[in-house]
């Protein structure tokens, strides 16, 4: 399992390549949680039972647990994922993932979004531009690429579309990592690891969008918001590599 080799390097990962989303109070020793979105959404948790020494890593299939809609737009998301699968179990990972980020995209431009598109994309999604982006997106090697190269507002080239598709997978990965952070009460820390995260950490990291997901569960943040959130700016085939690394010494 190459996340189980990602667990095994996040102790090592040095502060330059750690972003830090929400501060908490992280307490030694306790269970660390990281998540990794790319084709899928990888997910292990390290603990240490001796208390010290080498971590003992827990894989998961968390991306194969239902994705948890929270508003009127990922309801919609929800059933228009799974029209377009033919599933009646949408998994956290059909969502919070590469192929997700293309997704919501799709689900954007199509007429189930209407009224629930946030931010306006909708109402944007008949110009001539838009259809220019959609064609470009369509054509490209990588579609989801073409929505991250178009996803930051107020640079050139941005896409009113992209830009909503990236905040509703921000919002998606946040509630994704506080639900890690309440499962396995993880005081260590929880990490987003991984190619894309590494690839889009700027956006990940810019304003308050992912951290106000992480803290957004009400009364329930109480039980988790010690939970530090952080982000790994290091390719996740590096980060793989240097797990394996540890695990060999």
């Amino acid at each position: 399992n190459d996340f189980v080799a990602v667990g095994l390097a996040l102790a090592a990962v040095p502060a330059a390549e750690r972003v830090t989303v929400h501060a908490g109070s992280p307490l030694p020793g306790r269970p660390v949680a990281c998540l990794g979105p790319g084709t899928g959404l990888g997910s292990v948790c390290l603990a240490w039972p001796d208390g010290d020494g080498a971590p003992l890593v827990l894989p998961s299939e968390c991306g194969e647990a239902d994705f948890a809609a929270r508003s009127a737009a990922e309801w919609a998301l929800r059933s228009h994922i799974a029209g377009k699968l033919g599933v009646r179990h949408v998994k956290a990972e059909h969502v919070v993932s590469g192929l997700g980020l293309r997704r919501i995209y799709d689900f954007l431009r199509s007429d189930a979004a209407d009224a629930a598109a946030p931010n306006g994309a909708a109402e944007t999604s008949g110009t001539a531009a838009a259809h220019e982006v959609e064609a470009a997106v369509r054509s490209a090697a990588d579609p989801s690429a073409a929505i991250a190269s178009r996803c930051t507002p107020g640079e050139p080239g941005a896409d009113a579309t992209c830009v909503a598709a990236m905040e509703m997978l921000i919002s998606a990965l946040g509630a994704e990592a506080a639900n890690a952070a309440l499962r396995f009460q993880a005081h260590g820390g929880v990490f987003l690891a991984g190619g894309v995260t590494a690839k889009l950490a700027a956006r990940l990291g810019a304003g308050s969008a992912l951290r106000d997901a992480y803290l957004g569960k009400g009364r329930s943040v109480a039980a988790y918001e010690g939970c530090p959130l952080y982000l790994v700016t290091r390719e996740g085939d590096e980060l793989a590599l240097d797990g394996a690394w540890e695990c060999a010494r």
